[in-house]
């Protein structure tokens, strides 16, 4: 699982994106190209009869790769979006602006307040954070580019 012998609520989000995906004809034969994303749907799909293991609520040494992986999509992609989206929302604009893939491509669309709600729980979240904890997500973050969705909604300072 994304982080560690049992399924989190990470995992149940990003099943509920993916399985979407495979099950339409075209975005399953992409995915069928990524036998272990592909799988992991699966996995997540039939959870009968699992039983977890002991997991510790310390720490990780490290972050999975898949979760690193994620992280950086989501740092080209859903992180520029999310920022756009908070600002045209707190402008009152009708429409979110935003490059994506470092600009590769342009996305427009009318801004969500649900995506505004999801940024102030995650910078909620962020915000609670301390000591080693938020250096070491810090760190990740920072290492995925992920940081910037916190550097303008949060005090930076807490370090």
């Amino acid at each position: 699982f994304l982080f560690g012998n049992y399924p989190t609520v990470a995992d149940f989000g990003l099943y509920g994106q993916l399985r979407q995906l495979v099950t339409d004809p075209f975005p399953a034969r992409i995915m069928a190209e990524y036998p272990i994303a592909y799988a992991y749907v699966w996995k997540i799909d039939d959870l009968s009869g699992y039983v977890t293991t002991v997991d510790t609520p310390e720490r990780p040494e490290s972050i999975a790769p898949a979760v690193v992986e994620i992280l950086r999509l989501a740092s080209k992609t859903y992180v520029p979006f999310m920022m756009a989206n908070s600002q045209a929302l707190k402008n009152g604009e009708h429409t979110v602006a935003v490059d994506i893939f470092d600009g590769e491509y342009k996305h427009s669309q009318p801004p969500f307040k649900y995506q505004g709600l999801c940024l102030k729980t995650l910078t909620d979240q962020y915000n609670m954070l301390q000591g080693e904890d938020l250096v070491f997500v810090n760190k990740v973050l920072d290492e995925t580019g992920c940081l910037d969705l916190f550097s303008a909604e949060t005090n930076q300072s807490k370090l």
